[in-house]
């Protein structure tokens, strides 16, 4: 890369919040691991997919659950 885009991407952090500069940290330390560590990187991707994909599956039971809460109050059969 070079160094003028270095530089450039240097002089765009000042004056950032804690928060964001925290946030590009994280995309940079991304970027390194699927760049140069492809294998872990494609690890830690499928991990971190199928944690979401369990999450997601808790998230619409539970919201299931809550619209089924007292159905038969709400839809007495005849």
């Amino acid at each position: 890369m070079p160094r003028n885009v270095q530089d450039l991407i240097l002089k765009g952090l000042k004056g950032l919040p804690p928060q964001a500069v925290s946030e590009i940290a994280s995309y940079v330390f991304f970027l390194r691991k699927k760049y140069l560590d492809p294998e872990e990187f494609d690890a830690d991707l499928g991990a971190m997919l199928k944690a979401s994909i369990g999450q997601a599956r808790k998230d619409t039971l539970s919201h299931l659950e809550k619209e089924f809460e007292s159905y038969e109050k709400k839809f007495p059969r005849e």
